[in-house]
């Protein structure tokens, strides 16, 4: 068995693990980003419900 240990593959494996519900990241198109407000409007969006319900668990 051969190990695979390019700079490419490394960066692949790297990639992969962020891209994993592990990782937590998400993958997003130039023309998805919003450059006046410098973000991925969208991907924020969905992110507010989950922040604000942990601020309110962590409050209570």
């Amino acid at each position: 068995m051969s190990i695979n240990v390019t700079d490419k593959r490394f960066e692949s494996d790297i990639e992969t693990f962020f891209l994993s519900p592990k990782g937590g990241y998400t993958k997003h198109a130039s023309a998805d980003l919003d450059k006046k407000k410098g973000l991925f409007f969208n991907t924020f969006i969905q992110f507010l419900p989950l922040c604000l319900s942990e601020l309110s668990e962590s409050s209570s």
